[in-house]
């Protein structure tokens, strides 16, 4: 049901009321104290969202009440020491709630108790005297505070099946006098402090599956009696400090065993070509973390026995030798495959002109190859060649069988000396892998592209780990495929040897403009290209900074991504004449080294934003115009109206009419407005400035009409003074000044004789200064310099 609200206390009322059941509502409040004026035998309030402690009023019920159910609400308090009135009470379940303090030793008092679930609160103290709790058939007192030991008197019940203490701050050792609880079949002492031995007896629980004794501080061997669980599950003693050999072929015995779990101990164990056999009934083994040697081998015997094996720890032990090939063929199924190294493995010397010469173990025959041992080599007072190495681990190649795995969601071979390139991975191998660890090898050659394609076609790259760090990979050719580089958990993401950044935000845009569209997009489809190789990229002299971006025509469309904001050193972005959409991410006024930015003749739509003031300083043209923007553009008016310094020469946007926008864009400092009809026109500022050489330009202006006027004085007082003394002289009549300066020239009438020829060529003069002085004014001041593409 749905019900909300509280509980009614009128329940009370109904004196012949057997059984209460609000389970699975949404009941608030405290459990009303006159509840318990009937003669209910069930009373079942689990999983709702009650608060407040338990009513001491319970004890009401001490000869009706067989099963109270409290679970999963938000109740507190202590146990009421009432509960030891229930005399008839077979099942209390008051799990997962915020209930505290002690066991009430009252609770001895219930005789005919059953099942007894407070697991998931706040108890602390030791655990009630169980000597007359003799029916109990279920202890499960899990992820609590409590500490002490386990009372010896819970060999006294004789019918227990269930024992959890699980997540305590339990002490002491495991008492022998459990072996007597012969009806157990499932014990879980995780996460305590339990020391000491495991008892002998345990063997005589014939009935247990399930034992788990993991993340304690045990120490001694496996007794020898556990052959005698046939019927065991599940064996988890992770975590621990036992030691002595694994004694497999009992193991081997336990036909009912599925999951084993010894890892992280000191066990020793010398794994030979018999081992497959020993296990092949299990689905999971976890020997991780021991003193385990020797090679791993798959004989030819055990084709198809094993096809139970899911998950295979074997890593941070002492093996060696090579990786098997045909793994896979007698492991199909495997899920998850631990093959890691350890580092602290006991150190092998042997001479090089001795041992190399009669190598017997394949270990020291990979050694003495070619100059692996110099590279191992430790001098001796100088007296003799003498290496001194640590289990290798596994080495040689890695065989292809081991990226061929179909099932497959974990590999772990990291910390081997694994050689070569790692074996192509084709579209479709490794369908489910979710980690592969390789790393601290000694692989080289390429990062696989096929990396990208790991755990399927629907992959998320946020949900697969790829780990390649400390391997051999070619210096000269390093970089790893850009797709491989986008996936968040590979480890070498964030080194730009191999993943540079840049790269990942240009190909941002490749995918957000779809790139495979453009009309030229050449290296940009190559996983390995290096970004400066780009068409339309522009980089600095040793290839670490993107300084210009050209991609005007190119058959953009799609959006413009934010991270292209991140590309800081960026100096030119030129992306006109597209089929660009949406809006101008505002994560582009982050590229404050922007010199050039032309936006123009796309499908931008949306306001201008605002934050393109903090780009205004360098800026040395803009153009926004032939889009659909609209909006003040404020910032870049502030900077160009208010700051005497800008170095914006060309500013082009959409602040003609008619408008493609609803209202055109304000733009008091453009330099030219364009309409919708592709129409621009040039605008003049008033207080527009432009610096050549740090002369501000109203000075240009009266320069220019100065040096105008004193030129034209210059020639018409030259023109005078030729005049007169040709006039006197011989040379008037050999030389005709006018046909030097022109026949149609107006400045021919400044050598006329007639006064009104030279007050037109005067006018005419003036009016020519004037015209210039206006094209200044009117033009749009783009200067070219020397170094315009190159931007570096």
């Amino acid at each position: 049901n749905e019900l909300t609200g509280s509980i009614p206390s009128e329940i009370g009322i109904l004196a012949k009321l057997d059984r209460v059941d609000l389970h699975d509502n949404f009941l608030k409040g405290s459990i009303p104290t006159t509840i318990f004026q009937n003669e209910m035998s069930v009373f079942d309030i689990s999983n709702n969202e009650l608060t407040g402690e338990i009513p001491s009023e319970i004890g009401m019920l001490s000869n009706s009440l067989i099963k109270f159910q409290a679970n999963a609400n938000f109740l507190d308090g202590t146990i009421p020491t009432e509960v030891g009135l229930l005399n008839q009470l077979e099942n209390l379940e008051l799990h997962h709630n915020q209930i505290n303090g002690e066991f009430p030793r009252e609770m001895e008092h219930t005789y005919r108790l059953h099942i007894l679930h407070v697991e998931g609160n706040q108890l602390s103290g030791n655990l009630p005297n169980f000597q007359y709790l003799t029916n109990l058939q279920q202890i499960v007192l899990g992820e609590n505070y409590i500490s002490g030991p386990i009372p010896e008197e819970i060999g006294g019940l004789q019918i227990l099946s269930v024992l959890d203490l699980q997540k305590n701050q339990m002490t002491g050792q495991v008492p022998s006098e459990v072996e007597n609880c012969s009806k157990l079949n499932e014990i879980n002492l995780h996460g305590n402090m339990f020391t000491g031995h495991i008892p002998s007896g345990i063997g005589d629980l014939v009935d247990l599956k399930y034992l788990d004794a993991s993340s304690n501080l045990l120490t001694g061997q496996l007794p020898t009696t556990m052959q005698q669980l046939r019927a065991i599950h599940t064996l988890r003693l992770e975590n621990n400090n036992m030691s002595g050999s694994i004694p497999f072929s009992f193991i081997q015995n336990m036909r009912g065993l599925k999951n084993l779990s010894l890892a992280f101990n000191q066990f020793d164990f010398t794994l030979d070509e018999n081992f497959i056999n020993f296990v092949s009934h299990m689905e999971v083994i976890s020997l991780t973390g021991n003193n385990i040697n020797g090679s791993f081998r798959v004989p030819p015997s055990t084709t198809g026995v094993a096809t139970n094996i899911t998950q295979l720890h074997v890593g941070r032990n002492c093996l060696s030798g090579t990786l098997p090939s045909a793994f896979g063929m007698y492991l199909p199924y495997l899920t998850d495959i631990d093959f890691s190294a350890e580092e602290q493995c006991p150190k092998k010397c042997f001479k090089k002109d001795e041992d190399c010469l009669r190598s017997q173990t394949e270990s020291e025959m990979y050694l003495c190859e070619g100059t692996r041992f110099e590279f191992h080599e430790e001098s001796f007072g100088g007296l003799e060649e003498e290496a001194c190495v640590t289990q290798l681990g596994f080495y040689g190649p890695l065989p292809f069988e081991y990226v061929r795995f179909s099932y497959v969601k974990k590999l772990n071979l990291s910390g081997n000396a694994l050689t070569g390139s790692i074996p192509a991975i084709y579209e479709g191998a490794l369908p489910l892998l979710e980690e592969l660890d390789l790393s601290n090898n000694e692989f080289s050659g390429r990062i696989p592209f096929g990396l990208a394609s790991i755990g399927g076609s629907s992959t998320n790259p946020e949900d697969v780990a790829i780990y390649l760090a400390n391997n051999n990979f070619n210096a000269s050719d390093a970089l790893a495929p850009h797709s491989v580089c986008e996936f968040a958990n590979f480890d070498l993401r964030h080194d730009h040897t191999y993943c540079p950044r840049a790269r990942s935000y240009l190909q941002s845009l490749f995918e957000g403009t779809k790139g495979s569209d453009w009309r030229n997009n050449r290296n940009w489809e190559d996983e390995y290209q290096h970004h400066c190789n780009y068409d339309g990229v522009v980089c600095n002299s040793d290839s670490s900074l993107v300084l210009a971006l050209s991609l005007s025509n190119n058959g953009l469309s799609g959006r413009l991504p934010a991270q292209l904001g991140k590309l800081k050193s960026l100096r030119r972005l030129i992306l006109q004449d597209n089929d660009i959409r949406g809006i101008i991410p505002t994560e582009i006024s982050e590229l404050t080294n922007l010199n050039h930015l032309d936006l123009a003749y796309n499908l931008l739509d949306g306001e201008i934003p605002d934050g393109l003031s903090n780009i205004a300083p360098n800026l040395e043209s803009l153009k926004l115009h032939g889009n659909r923007l609209h909006g003040a553009i404020n910032g870049i008016n502030h900077s160009i109206t208010e700051t005497s310094a800008s170095k914006l020469s060309t500013f082009v946007a959409d602040c003609g009419h008619p408008s493609e926008a609803e209202t055109p864009v304000v733009c008091e400092g453009c330099t030219m407005c364009c309409n919708a009809n592709g129409v621009c026109e040039a605008r003049i500022n008033e207080r527009r400035y432009v610096i050549l050489s740090g002369v501000e330009s109203e000075s240009l202006r009266y320069t220019i009409l100065g040096l105008g006027l004193l030129v034209f004085c210059c020639v018409s007082s030259l023109a005078s003074s030729l005049l007169r003394r040709a006039r006197n002289s011989q040379l008037h009549r050999n030389v005709d000044f006018r046909r030097i300066v022109g026949y149609d020239s107006i400045y021919s009438l400044l050598l006329r004789e007639k006064w009104s020829g030279r007050i037109m060529a005067v006018l005419i003069a003036l009016i020519q200064v004037i015209t210039f002085y206006i094209f200044y004014e009117e033009s749009i001041l783009d200067f070219e310099r020397e170094d315009y593409f190159n931007v570096a």
